[in-house]
């Protein structure tokens, strides 16, 4: 860093400075956000997909389906849910496994992100256990994500600018990116997003107003209600969709038309000019979406966003079909609303309980989708190397048994054990998850108070049970148990009945994912904020021809550790 630039105000180690020229850049910019370490050289580390999982449909407790097709469209495209840094994910996009498939389909027309603010804490979710996940003694809290920076705004500043110019350059040129913040960095990031996609990409300061905050009255300030929205187009293509919204009361305004170049407002019958009612206005940029609080949208993940201002988002710098991406997917409201407008879509997240709850939304989008005969899109779980997820072979491969026993974890330090109960009768087969059992060796009572301004729960496992450390008077601990059944410990299981049908390859772009088999979800139970009730039998599914099959049975457990099995059945 040169000696001359000093700290700015706050003691942030910023400054604006002008007519300076950074390594990066290949034309001086106008005006620059210097910062200690900018220029710092990075590796660019490109990651290598696994493939995790495939949804290419959702079934309904209850539906009887048919198998699967082991030939189905195999170059089509699937929405990718992706487990690992954003970063190394972009790389990756930008120089190996689906940068043809992405330009097949006409390239990244919006990136939304919605990164750390730079609050300087980590936050929690929300774990509910059992079907009593209601009562806040159930309830226990987990590390979520961190927004907190060792090196202060200078390593947040790092993380974004480095991003930023990966969004860049996977954006199609009539793409968009939007950026969600705050008013702790937004100033500062306004500035990068000038330096990055020039003052002349800019399009709109969005301000998100949710009118239903509740007032803090402790301090001497005003309340903050908003978060800004910055909206950056690549080029002057950048699509653009006039969005309106309903007027709190209509209004008559006079019907006008243009007759030679000039106005005219035509008349009625009786003279008189004609009015017309409008009951909506064309969006500005203050949009009001209320806050979700405990909206039954909710999913317990923090600093969620409602589906509504993303839907306005996408329709806005969007149109049917094309690609958007959210590579700071958390809860995934940006991948359901893409979902739901029929766009395509990529999701990325580094936090396990992030890609945990999308896949849980967004299974249940698909079964609800199912249930009402619309079509939907399916989509991949992919994790890649610099995931904390193990993904060599041993690791990776089953043990094929005919008992109907199981199972390790793939967690190191987590080892779990269920029991099912196949059921064959002529061509159909049925699944019961009848035993669950969690053994750990690394387990402590601080295993969820790793995160700063946290007030964590402490737990402890004993005997396969989970107990809560509650704090009694006088300094008195008292442990409190749980897991009052087997099955409060499980959060999804799922089924794949044909383990092994699906082995053509993924995708010929994805050379860096190897042939099946692969873990098709054909039938998944699982617990929401809202449904605590998880269903421990499966619905029948109907083999079409006598054979040997392998049934694959995935179970994840409250930690989103999962376990996995094969079972070999013969249908005679």
């Amino acid at each position: 860093m040169d000696k001359s630039i000093r700290p700015g105000p706050f003691n942030s180690g910023v400054e604006f400075l002008n007519n300076s020229i950074h390594p990066c850049l290949e034309t001086k910019p106008e005006i620059e956000l210097v910062w200690r370490g900018k220029s710092r050289e990075e590796n660019q580390e490109v990651a290598k997909f696994h493939f995790v999982e495939r949804l290419n449909a959702a079934y309904d407790s209850g539906v009887v389906t048919e198998p699967h097709d082991p030939a189905i469209h195999p170059k089509a495209w699937f929405n990718r849910l992706i487990h690992g840094d954003n970063k190394a994910v972009m790389n990756s996009l930008l120089n190996g496994q689906m940068r043809r498939e992405i330009e097949e389909v006409g390239g990244i027309k919006l990136v939304y992100i919605d990164p750390p603010f730079l609050v300087g804490i980590d936050y929690k979710i929300s774990i509910p256990i059992g079907e009593d996940g209601v009562d806040e003694l159930k309830v226990i809290q987990e590390f979520a994500y961190s927004d907190s920076w060792k090196a202060g705004p200078s390593e947040y500043l790092n993380m974004m600018y480095e991003r930023l110019w990966l969004i860049k350059k996977l954006l199609a040129d009539d793409g968009s990116v939007w950026v969600h913040c705050d008013w702790k960095a937004n100033f500062m990031l306004r500035a990068i997003l000038d330096e990055v996609f020039g003052s002349a990409g800019f399009r709109n300061e969005i301000i998100w107003y949710y009118t239903n905050k509740i007032p803090d009255t402790r301090k001497r300030q005003y309340t903050n209600s908003t978060d800004t929205i910055f909206y950056y187009c690549k080029s002057a293509k950048g699509i653009f969709n006039w969005q309106f919204e309903k007027r709190e009361k209509p209004i008559k305004v006079s019907r006008m038309k243009k007759v030679g170049g000039k106005k005219v407002y035509p008349k009625g019958p009786d003279g008189k000019c004609i009015y017309d009612t409008r009951y909506e206005r064309t969006a500005d940029n203050v949009w009001k979406f209320p806050l979700l609080h405990s909206h039954p949208e909710m999913w317990g993940y923090p600093t969620q966003k409602p589906v509504a201002l993303l839907k306005r988002i996408i329709l806005t710098g969007t149109n049917e079909g094309d690609l958007v991406a959210d590579l700071f997917c958390g809860s995934g409201a940006t991948l359901e609303a893409a979902q739901r407008l029929g766009r395509k879509w990529i999701g990325c997240d580094l936090g396990r309980m992030a890609i945990h709850t999308c896949r849980k939304r967004l299974i249940k989008m698909l079964n609800e989708d199912r249930k009402s005969c619309r079509t939907s899109t399916g989509f991949d779980v992919l994790e890649t190397q610099s995931s904390n997820i193990p993904v060599s072979d041993k690791e990776r491969e089953p043990i094929l048994t005919n008992s109907i026993v199981g199972a390790q974890s793939c967690f190191t330090g987590h080892v779990s054990n269920f029991k099912v109960d196949i059921r064959l009768s002529g061509f159909t087969a049925t699944v019961k998850l009848t035993d669950f059992c969690f053994i750990s060796c690394m387990m402590t009572e601080n295993h969820l108070n790793s995160g700063k301004g946290i007030k964590s729960s402490k737990v402890v496992v004993e005997n396969g049970q989970l107990y809560k450390v509650v704090k009694r008077p006088q300094g008195r601990k008292e442990l409190r148990l749980l897991t009052q059944s087997w099955s409060d410990w499980i959060d999804l299981w799922a089924v794949d009945f044909e383990y092994g049908a699906n082995s053509f390859k993924l995708n010929e772009n994805l050379e860096n994912i190897s042939e099946g088999p692969f873990f098709c979800s054909d039938w998944q139970s699982f617990r929401t904020p809202r449904k605590r009730s998880i269903e421990l039998t499966s619905s029948e599914w109907t083999y079409s021809s006598s054979g040997n099959y392998r049934i694959g049975i995935k179970v994840v457990d409250i930690f989103c550790n999962e376990t996995f099995r094969l079972f070999e059945i013969n249908i005679p």
